[in-house]
């Protein structure tokens, strides 16, 4: 199977909406820059009253089990794969108000 990296996947959806050219610069953007295209993007939404709606456990559950049962895990790098987990499972825990603690290797 092919294993792509999270950019070209991010990549891959942003041409859907803004273009090849827009797609890989968004897609690569880092640090600082980033946070300010987010911060834009977070402020136009607002304004067109769009934000996404406040994330639940039932939701990180549902987008962990999507990754796994579509076998979208598979076109991950494997650190990818385990950052996503950490991630989704750090949010889930602070959901429900669990103290996580990140494995340290």
């Amino acid at each position: 199977m092919n294993k792509i990296t999270q950019v070209e996947a991010v990549q891959a959806e942003l041409v859907k909406i803004i273009g090849t050219e827009a797609a890989k610069k968004v897609a690569n953007l880092k640090g600082k820059e980033l946070e300010e295209i987010y911060n834009l993007v977070f402020q136009q939404a607002s304004y067109y009253d769009v934000l996404p709606k406040e994330i639940t456990a039932k939701d990180v559950i549902q987008e962990i089990y999507f990754m796994v049962h579509n076998e979208l895990f598979r076109t991950f790098e494997p650190e990818e794969a385990d950052d996503f987990l950490i991630q989704r499972l750090g949010i889930l825990a602070e959901l429900l108000g669990i103290e996580w603690e990140e494995l340290e290797e």
